[in-house]
């Protein structure tokens, strides 16, 4: 055998090993469960943040910081001024994103402009109907205000799986370091891929290689100091 397919398999039996844990833990906590919820009520929101606060104890636990902190993350939005909004939105608020591999930018399924954000990644899918996070607006008449503001908003997960699922040796639906890297829709250049963020603040505008960039964009840009990124695909 090789050195570099000796070193593989290391690599891979190591990933493999530290999903394992992450199950064990999970396993072990008597407040997981497995479930699929339907955003829609208080009761449903509740039981979402429970499957997310879990989830997310054991991603900070096991994840590799370094290979999250390399990842590029942006939100994605069908209109531009959805994302000139999301700059006056508290940086606390929990945010959906798509995760990128350094100078592997795409579009995301979600529209064609963008905001590049740096933050803390709370929770990584290869494809984000594995966890079914929802939309913050309907978060906002399901919680508490007043803890809103003071610690921000943090997302739910509507999908949790039976804890041995997420240790597959062929499939990876939390993704932990960069052996389990396989993003829904990267193939197409379309990444169907969720990085939830937290704390987190703008780098960049983001436009699909064939989209104008907006004059807002420009404006904002020259204000707060930001760039403007084109992406080289734009089938989104």
């Amino acid at each position: 055998m090789s050195l570099l397919r000796k070193y593989i398999r290391e690599l891979l039996s190591e990933d493999l090993a530290s999903r394992q844990e992450f199950v064990k833990d999970i396993q072990a906590n008597p407040r997981y469960q497995e479930r699929t919820v339907s955003q829609g009520d208080k009761e449903a929101a509740s039981k979402m943040f429970q499957s997310g606060r879990e989830l997310k104890k054991a991603f900070h636990k096991h994840a590799d910081k370094a290979f999250m902190d390399s990842l590029i993350t942006i939100h994605w939005a069908q209109d531009d001024s959805d994302i000139i909004n999301l700059l006056k939105a508290s940086s606390k608020d929990e945010l959906s994103t798509n995760a990128y591999l350094p100078n592997e930018l795409a579009t995301g399924e979600y529209g064609n402009y963008g905001l590049q954000v740096k933050g803390h990644i709370s929770l990584l899918a290869n494809n984000m109907d594995d966890v079914v996070t929802g939309m913050q607006y309907a978060y906002r008449s399901q919680i508490d205000t007043h803890r809103t503001k003071s610690s921000g908003m943090n997302k739910g997960v509507g999908k949790s799986y039976y804890p041995p699922e997420y240790g597959h040796e062929d499939w990876a639906p939390i993704v932990l370091s960069k052996e389990d890297w396989n993003p829904s829709g990267a193939a197409v250049g379309v990444y169907g891929n969720e990085a939830l963020v937290d704390n987190w603040k703008p780098v960049a505008f983001v436009v699909a290689g064939d989209r104008s960039v907006p004059i807002r964009f420009v404006t904002y840009a020259e204000d707060r100091g930001l760039e403007i990124i084109k992406t080289d695909r734009g089938e989104g």
